[in-house]
């Protein structure tokens, strides 16, 4: 059976989902663990990541090549772009992209990876389907949109205002983008 990778930057992030595994069993790997078991009688890597987009990408691999996982899903806190989410709104990741990329001197658009053919990722068709089902059934509001990451911490008006126009981004973290890079890597 798949196995499902799961990644949060922070435990009260992926918590709730360690809580719920059956036949819990954790690897240390360097100095992260990674919680093994069933969730929802599907096999799962749950792992908490740290903050940033090194971290994440660190444990994005793990999950793919030491643990065999086909599909990562990244969850946790997001600063809202779109001016009209609301806290505990869900967006669910059609596309990804690092904000901080900048080679504009070199003649790159901002966020453009140089010499990459790739600059924006793709969310999993079937994940953003599952996931667009799942909030319907528990009722939540949720939208599908652009999430932007970057090792900054947005709280400045102007800045977010200014990322949103720039990027169209739903939302802004510090680690999913990066998770989907390696993905498609």
């Amino acid at each position: 059976m798949e196995r499902v990778g799961i990644i949060g930057a922070l435990h009260e992030e992926v918590k709730q989902y360690i809580d719920a595994l059956e036949g819990m069993q954790t690897q240390t790997i360097g100095t992260t663990t990674f919680y093994t078991g069933n969730l929802f009688d599907k096999p799962t890597v749950i792992v908490i990541g740290g903050v940033g987009k090194v971290n994440a990408s660190v444990c994005a691999e793990l999950l793919i090549s030491v643990f065999k996982a086909k599909y990562l899903l990244f969850t946790g806190v997001a600063g809202a772009l779109e001016p009209n989410l609301k806290i505990e709104d869900i967006v669910i990741g059609e596309e990804y992209i690092q904000h901080d990329v900048d080679a504009q001197g070199l003649g790159f658009a901002a966020g453009e990876i140089p010499y990459m053919d790739k600059t924006i990722f793709q969310g999993s068709l079937k994940l953003l389907l599952n996931a667009e089902e799942s909030a319907k059934t528990l009722q939540m509001k949720a939208y599908k949109g652009r999430i932007l990451s970057g090792d900054q911490f947005i709280n400045d008006t102007e800045k977010q205002q200014a990322l949103h126009k720039l990027f169209k981004g739903a939302c802004v973290d510090m680690e999913s983008a990066a998770v989907a890079h390696v993905c498609y890597l």
